[in-house]
């Protein structure tokens, strides 16, 4: 969804933006970043404990818990 948001690469990427808060280009280069970095730590099998500790895992948990519960609320996502 970040990586969306930076490449302006789908129509509804205005939406996925508001869905995650409106966050700032630096936020979704940072978060997107994070995230690659975790799928190749989890495909990689190393502890994850240290990277979710980072600062920006509790902002993207937030956001990611926000769109999820906006777009269940707009019958998109099951409860």
């Amino acid at each position: 969804m970040y990586n969306r948001v930076l490449r302006h690469d789908r129509p509804d990427w205005e939406a996925v933006r508001h869905l995650l808060g409106e966050p700032d280009r630096a936020v979704c280069h940072l978060a997107a970043t994070w995230l690659a970095e975790l799928r190749k730590l989890a495909r990689d099998e190393v502890p994850l404990g240290p990277h979710l500790k980072q600062p920006i895992a509790r902002g993207v948990a937030t956001a990611l818990s926000r769109a999820r519960d906006a777009l269940s609320r707009a019958g998109f996502y099951p409860v």
